[in-house]
């Protein structure tokens, strides 16, 4: 079996070496310490810079997973409040309770008898803002006032749904400047990654092959064979059991990405060599990792993660 060593190129990889490369230099014999004072120096310190850039990346992807989920319930109930005053506008216009003329207060034609198109957020809140005005200048002008619901509880629905969006918007914006910044220095965390590995093998030069590889590993590196393993997750509702469907699952240590089908199920071929880490994430869920060891002569493997609802 063929073995390459794979180079960190993603976050989840640099941040995974930069951990086990620390982790050992705490307990290698000084005699062993493969790695020169300098890069010792450097990975200690990336340890601290990135995982603060990672721990604000993550608070920050919290932040608007939250936001996100608020948003969306205060998106639903103002979008039927909106249509259901419209509705019963509507319906009052064809009882003789109000006029047909008074559409107009809300900028629709005296004869459009349908409820304005609330297909996206922008639409939602502009009509909602429409009847706030409106029906205000209608009932100035003599009309009846409307209930079931009435101008001012679309009004709250209304506001309440503009200031999640609003929050929803900022949160957006901050977790794309949180990612942009782990972005900005992961050349310089893969150069310090590649660096300490070929330091490793370096020092181990002469030693056997099999040898090096192992040592190498204790530091954290990782190796492709030329072997197919094939790992079979399910992804399920921790409280529930219910399986979820478009769950990402990513192989750490190839940096590929699976997706899990309508039933919660994902079909992942890895040619990485020895284990793999599975880092598995939907919205509304806590993210976690699973370790998948490989054993001499298997080459399938079952794998049910059971995800927290945030």
């Amino acid at each position: 079996m063929g073995l390459t060593r794979v180079l960190p190129r993603t976050e989840a990889q640099v941040e995974r070496l930069l951990h086990a490369l620390k982790a050992k230099m705490a307990v290698v014999p000084s005699g062993e310490m493969a790695l020169t004072a300098l890069t010792q120096a450097a990975v200690t310190a990336n340890n601290t810079s990135f995982d603060r850039l990672i721990d604000a990346k993550v608070i920050a992807l919290y932040n608007q997973t939250k936001s996100n989920k608020l948003a969306l319930a205060a998106k639903n109930v103002d979008k039927m409040f909106v249509s259901h005053f419209f509705q019963t506008f509507n319906m009052g216009v064809e009882r003789g309770k109000y006029d047909a003329e008074s559409r107009v207060f809300f900028g629709i034609a005296v004869k459009d008898k349908t409820v304005p198109p609330l297909t996206s957020e922008a639409l939602i809140l502009y009509w909602g803002g429409k009847i706030i005005t409106g029906d205000s200048a209608r009932v100035t002008a003599g009309g009846a006032a409307m209930a079931n619901p009435s101008a001012a509880e679309v009004g709250t629905t209304n506001g309440d749904y503009s200031t999640k969006f609003d929050n929803a918007g900022n949160d957006e914006e901050t977790f794309s400047s949180k990612q942009a910044d782990v972005t900005a220095t992961m050349p310089d965390e893969i150069r310090l990654c590649t660096k300490a590995l070929d330091e490793i093998e370096t020092f181990y030069s002469g030693l056997s092959k099999e040898a090096i590889r192992t040592k190498v590993r204790g530091w954290g590196g990782v190796y492709e064979s030329d072997e197919v393993m094939t790992i079979n997750a399910h992804v399920q509702d921790f409280a529930t059991g219910v399986m979820l469907a478009d769950a990402n699952i990513e192989v750490i240590e190839s940096g590929t990405n699976h997706t899990t089908d309508a039933a919660g199920n994902s079909v992942i071929h890895t040619t990485i060599a020895f284990s793999v880490t599975l880092r598995v994430s939907l919205d509304g869920y806590v993210t976690q990792d699973v370790v998948v060891d490989f054993t001499t002569g298997v080459t399938t493997y079952g794998v049910a993660v059971k995800l927290v609802a945030l």
